[in-house]
């Protein structure tokens, strides 16, 4: 069956092209934006339990206790959400944050330090599952690829502004646990943002055709046995595998080929993803995704072997930019052709779906590339993930006419 057929049988109407800058999504993205800070105020998580004691790999544990967490949850708690329902879920989820933000402060044993963290990656999965299956019912497909950049662009940005701002505060006589609560105090901030959402009474067509209800268990198993699904998904789990494995192991890669500082190499990444997307964001609904995804993929796994085979600081340093340009335009292009894929009735659930495959990346990541790195080097886990890279950008072609 083809997409259009598949249109055509589906009683639920396409959402009718209309401006994406709506009262609603601007709201929704400042609350995915307050519930991204939750995460990015735990930068110097890892040197804060050091310093009080706990034992290394402890430490890490705890640190990945709360990605864990969302990985686990958000498969069963994402059919239950959809855009019919999901302001009460943000309040719940926001709640629960608050509270944990909290908890950190009163608290020093590891065992109270494990359930705060894993209560706060529940109510974190909880608050951006239903943001992002609220802000999916007011995105029209003709303006996916637009959405999804502007969410991108969000989605680095705490990780750019809060450490230095937490910096700047430890700096100036705040203590950490002053840092949480004041994090706390952000968070908020989505209530009275949940407020004035609920009183616009804004709803798009496709919640009005019936996209409140909750997906039934033969939608989403039928849904997951589609090939393209499939294959979309895989294609953003490839994506943040490869900067997983960046994000993980450049700094111990470094020194092995004489450079010693690779935090110009993250910043210049950084500045490319949100420069490209920026400057591309509203093309990306004019210009073909599935060959965007194709051709950025492919100049990701060639990114991997110039980052393989240079000695040059400087050939490092550019590696760094141009691997931010390839991930820039395929991380949101990747979102919106799973968008797009999408039974109406099923966007939410995808989408977060592919969030899924974001912390499956983050997870297989540090796991796999430790297994490769430890017995055989650096070289030969960047050529698997340029190989990995070139081929799934290869397969993406396989979604042409699709979407």
């Amino acid at each position: 069956m083809t997409d259009a057929s598949r249109r055509q049988e589906n009683p639920l109407k396409e959402p009718a092209q209309a401006p994406l800058l709506t009262a609603p999504f601007v709201l929704l993205i400042l609350a995915f934006f307050l519930g991204l800070c939750n995460m990015a105020v735990f930068f110097n998580f890892y040197a804060c339990l050091i310093a009080n004691g706990v034992e290394a790999g402890t430490a890490g544990f705890l640190l990945g206790l709360f990605s864990l967490t969302a990985l686990i949850v958000r498969p069963f708690i994402s059919p239950l959400i959809h855009p019919g329902n999901a302001l009460p879920w943000i309040g719940l989820g926001a709640a629960g944050m608050i509270l944990c933000l909290g908890g950190y402060t009163l608290s020093h044993e590891t065992l109270i330090i494990g359930i705060i963290r894993a209560a706060h990656g529940l109510s974190f999965v909880v608050m951006v599952t239903a943001v992002i299956s609220s802000t999916v019912g007011v995105i029209s497909p003709q303006k996916s690829g637009l959405a999804f950049g502007i969410m991108s662009i969000v989605n680095l940005l705490p990780f750019a502004i809060i450490p230095a701002l937490v910096e700047f505060g430890l700096s100036h006589g705040l203590t950490q646990a002053n840092i949480y609560m004041l994090a706390a105090a952000s968070t908020a901030l989505v209530f009275p943002l949940l407020l004035v959402i609920k009183r616009l009474h804004t709803r798009t067509s496709s919640a009005e055709n019936g996209e409140k209800a909750i997906p039934t268990r033969r939608e989403i198993m039928n849904n997951f046995k589609r090939a393209d699904i499939i294959l979309a998904l895989s294609l953003g789990a490839v994506a943040y595998l490869c900067f997983a494995i960046i994000f993980m192991f450049l700094k111990s890669y470094g020194p092995t080929i004489g450079v010693e500082k690779v935090s110009p190499f993250f910043a210049l990444a950084t500045v490319s993803m949100i420069g490209i997307r920026l400057a591309s964001a509203a093309l990306f609904d004019h210009w073909n995704k599935v060959r965007l995804c194709t051709g950025a993929l492919i100049f990701v796994g060639l990114m991997f072997l110039l980052l393989q085979s240079t000695r040059s600081q400087w050939c490092f340093y550019a590696s760094g930019a141009l691997l931010g340009l390839g991930w820039g335009i395929a991380m949101p292009v990747i979102m919106a052709i799973v968008f797009n894929l999408s039974e109406p009735r099923l966007r939410a659930f995808n989408t977060n779906m592919m969030i899924e495959m974001v912390d499956l990346g983050y997870f297989l990541g540090p796991f796999l590339g430790g297994l490769v790195v430890s017995s055989y080097g650096y070289s030969v886990l960047f050529f698997i993930m340029s190989a990995v890279s070139i081929i799934f950008g290869l397969l993406a072609l396989r979604l042409a006419g699709k979407v």
